[in-house]
Order: structure tokens, then C-alpha cells, then sequence
């Protein structure tokens, strides 16, 4: 059997909003981005149910055998009405290497379409080179500055993909 056979998505419940926030805190900190223009000083941290609830838009738990690893989320960008954002997609250490990212990104992009969604952007880091690589493997295309209000003036890599072309 295959890790991914191990794999389970499901959406975000209120139980998993700290086990969340730390994986992404424990990330951003790898990364050196734990400060602020990073998605470290995001309000939304707080709750991530709450937010997505909110916003209309939708946040995915991976659990690799039975224990929480990872997610990833699409809303709204702040800022543009017309874009919707790739957000929140981090993998712990121990969840990387199994095909969890691959399957958190394919079902955020699969849930953007099924919603007749035009793009989709993210920002992230140059030194997140796997990263990089996962959205350019799937069709995300580089381009020069940021889009919308995001808040994250600590990105330096920007990223926009067209959905349903």
C-alpha cells in the first residue's frame, strides 16, 4: 500500500483550528516568515473554521495516517473581487514526501473550477523551492508583483492560475 492510500481530506472542523495554527506557525518558522508579512500575523489564525465560514470559501484538513499534517484553503483575495486566493497551504515536516500536497492542491484547484472561478493567486517564498515547484507543476504561472491586500509585503514570489480555460 502506498502513503497516499493513507491520505484523507476533509474540511476544517473547529477541533482542528491550534493543531492547524501550528503547523503553519512551525512552517512559516523553517522559512524564517514567523513575523509580520507573513501569514504568521494573520487574524484569521485564530480560527480558520470561523474565517472560512465567513468568507464563502472553503479550507481542507489532510490527516496522513490518522493524524492531522496539513491544509489548504481558497477564499476571496482581499482586495480584488474578481480573484480568488490559494491560501493556507502548508504541510508539516513529517507530512511532506507522501503526496499530500499534490492532493491538497488538485482539490482546492478541482473545488475553484467546480465553483466557475476565473483564477486562482497565491503568494509564497523563493526559499520555499518544493513549493514552488508543486504550483508550477500544476499549471500556476509567475507574475512580477502581488495582487490584491493581502498583507504578506514579506512574500517575494507571486503566482496566478487560470481555471476553466
Amino acid at each position: 500500500m502506498s502513503s497516499s492510500e493513507f491520505i484523507r481530506l476533509r474540511p476544517i472542523q473547529k477541533s482542528d483550528d491550534l493543531k492547524v495554527k501550528k503547523i503553519i506557525l512551525e512552517s512559516l518558522e523553517e522559512y524564517g516568515a514567523n513575523r509580520e508579512g507573513f501569514a504568521a500575523k494573520d487574524p484569521e489564525l485564530e480560527s480558520l473554521f470561523n474565517f472560512y465560514q465567513k468568507v464563502g470559501g472553503v479550507y481542507y484538513v489532510s490527516e496522513l495516517k490518522d493524524n492531522l499534517v496539513g491544509g489548504a484553503g481558497i477564499a476571496p483575495l482581499a482586495g480584488d473581487d474578481q480573484v480568488w486566493e490559494l491560501q493556507k497551504m502548508y504541510v508539516s515536516r513529517g507530512g511532506r514526501g507522501n503526496g499530500v500536497g499534490k492532493l491538497l492542491l488538485k482539490t482546492c484547484i478541482d473545488e475553484a473550477k467546480k465553483r466557475g472561478l476565473k483564477s486562482l493567486y497565491i503568494e509564497t517564498l523563493d526559499s520555499m523551492k518544493e513549493a514552488n515547484h508543486l504550483y508550477q507543476k500544476f499549471g500556476f504561472e509567475r507574475i512580477q508583483k502581488p495582487l490584491g491586500n493581502t498583507g504578506h509585503f514579506g512574500c517575494d514570489r507571486y503566482y496566478l492560475k487560470k481555471l476553466n480555460e
